[in-house]
Formats: C-alpha cells, sequence, structure tokens
C-alpha cells in the first residue's frame, strides 16, 4: 500500500512512515460453527508483552477457502 504524506498524522510524515502488518491464517474447520478471539497472549496465563500496551486492528476478514 503506499503512504499518503501530504497532511502528517501524529509523529507520521514523509521521514517517519506508518508500516502496517498484513497476516493471514487458512484452517480447516472441524464442526459447523466456531468461536473467534484476538489476543496478543503467549497462552492462555502468559501475557505476549508488556501489560497495559495497545493493540490496533484494522479489520477482521473472514472467507471460505474452497478445495478442488
Amino acid at each position: 500500500m503506499p503512504n499518503n504524506y501530504a497532511h502528517g498524522l501524529g509523529p507520521f510524515d514523509a521521514q517517519n512512515k506508518a508500516w502496517m502488518n498484513y497476516h493471514y491464517r487458512v484452517f480447516r474447520a472441524q464442526t459447523s460453527t466456531a468461536h473467534l478471539s484476538l489476543a496478543d497472549w503467549a497462552d492462555l496465563t502468559q501475557p505476549g508483552g508488556p501489560i497495559s500496551q495497545e493493540l490496533m486492528v484494522n479489520f477482521v476478514e473472514l472467507q471460505p477457502y474452497l478445495e478442488d
């Protein structure tokens, strides 16, 4: 995605660019329904980093993955 720095936004400008990550996961459903949770924890009891940091999620998209 190209960056548009015609206007500054906080600390981001043409010299200090904002970077985005795009991750995708492909999985095979094993039941007819599912529950989706997003977290930055390493496991159920240990955080994945310092507590109280903010996590931003721009969008989450689910699509069917059709096999031949």
